[in-house]
């Protein structure tokens, strides 16, 4: 549901640590952030943390009235209807996240707008299509094109939750299945979703490590930190031996410090004096080694 809300001068709007569940945007007034930040209208607040699923870094106060549209993404279909311009800010604030953060790059041609809209969409991934999507908006005149554009990205962003898979019974059938989707380069988030409801299913069944550890890596390939950080945890909880756990630390690692994240030493740290797998230690002893000199 999308509803207005107010907050009176010196109220907060935000509290530092809490995980949003919701797009909160602002109409008019000034706020401002525990980091001294002003925040206006057109602005979104906490986007990041929503989208990756991770605490609040900074509280947010309102230093005079503000008023703010509250919506959640199943609600996005609604904003089609009744607030398109917050739509296509969303889709820019979007942008704008995923170039930050994966430094995407795309030539401004329609024809290759087209294209690499449809690969997009038929891959599922995420940062890609956001990227695509706004540039149609701005760019492409037909706008059946840009309808389409949005349509898909509201669905993607209502695939962020969680949905019970439907897996078969035996478990050899259920192993074919998920495999057959990664093959087909399935929807990220539906192989995610399979995924774990088949580490939940048959915890103890030989695949799981080494689908833990594809989808781990189809997860850091979208950029999706929040759910490739929650299967890695996954690992290490239930399958900390696993040499499929040790490879998803190194993988993890490479990630981190290609964007320039802290926690990629302490990942390497651990094959180094965890694992018993002679080779991937001596990689991982390489692999600092190659980090540090950088």
């Amino acid at each position: 549901m999308v509803f207005e809300v107010t907050y009176t001068k010196g109220s907060a709007i935000i509290q530092e640590g809490n995980v949003p569940t919701a797009f909160i945007y602002l109409l008019k007034g000034v706020a401002r952030d525990s980091g001294g930040q002003l925040r206006q209208q057109g602005e979104f607040l906490a986007l990041e943390e929503l989208i990756m699923s991770t605490p609040v870094k900074r509280s947010v106060m309102a230093i005079e009235d503000v008023e703010s549209l509250t919506f959640e993404p199943e609600d996005i279909p609604v904003l089609r209807e009744k607030n398109p311009e917050v739509l296509k800010d969303l889709v820019r604030e979007m942008v704008k996240f995923w170039v930050e953060k994966l430094g995407i790059v795309c030539k401004k041609q329609e024809v290759f707008l087209k294209k690499a809209y449809d690969f997009f969409k038929s891959k599922g991934i995420v940062e890609g299509l956001v990227k695509i999507t706004q540039q149609m908006v701005e760019e492409v005149p037909d706008e059946r094109l840009v309808q389409d554009s949005l349509k898909t990205l509201e669905d993607i962003f209502s695939m962020r939750f969680d949905v019970e898979p439907e897996l078969p019974e035996d478990e050899d059938s259920a192993y074919l299945t998920i495999s057959m989707k990664i093959l087909d380069e399935a929807n990220p988030v539906e192989i995610y979703q399979m995924v774990m409801g088949y580490q939940k299913k048959f915890p103890e069944s030989s695949h799981t490590p080494d689908l833990l550890k594809t989808l781990l890596r189809n997860m850091i390939s979208i950029g999706d930190t929040a759910r490739a950080e929650g299967v890695l945890c996954c690992m290490l909880t239930e399958y900390p031996d696993n040499k499929a756990t040790f490879e998803g630390l190194m993988d993890y690692a490479r990630f981190l410090h290609n964007m320039g994240a802290h926690g990629w030493r302490e990942n390497l740290v651990r094959v180094i004096l965890s694992c018993r797998d002679e080779k991937l230690v001596e990689e991982a002893s390489m692999l600092l080694k190659e980090f540090d000199e950088q």
